[in-house]
């Protein structure tokens, strides 16, 4: 990887959103916020992973500043229960990361 490569990835970011001590909103859909360059795609990147990932978009606020985007997903379970499982989460995270960097490649479904 060279080093404009790995300062393109660094500036990926997808966290969780707190608001008081939970991680979820206040009617149980977990919160993803995420900060990217902006670019063709960029938002059916991170839809495909979350659809990957089989969860449900509730709520999506898409922001841009500048050349940066900013989005933030409300998401459930298929059921519309609570995504509690730590690996679970970190698989989304990870997914969600790997969307938005400059290496994805698209899989067929």
């Amino acid at each position: 990887m060279t080093s404009a490569q790995r300062a393109r990835l660094r500036d990926v970011r997808v966290r969780e959103v707190r608001r008081g001590a939970g991680q979820r909103s206040g009617d149980g859909r977990l919160r993803r916020h995420g900060g990217a360059r902006d670019r063709p795609a960029l938002l059916n990147r991170l839809a495909r992973a979350l659809f990957e990932n089989k969860v449900t978009i509730n709520s999506a606020h898409i922001t841009n500043y500048g050349e940066r985007a900013v989005d933030t997903f409300y998401v459930t379970d298929l059921i519309g229960h609570k995504i509690q499982s730590p690996e679970r989460l970190k698989a989304l995270d990870s997914a969600l990361l790997h969307a938005a960097s400059d290496q994805f490649v698209a899989t067929a479904a």
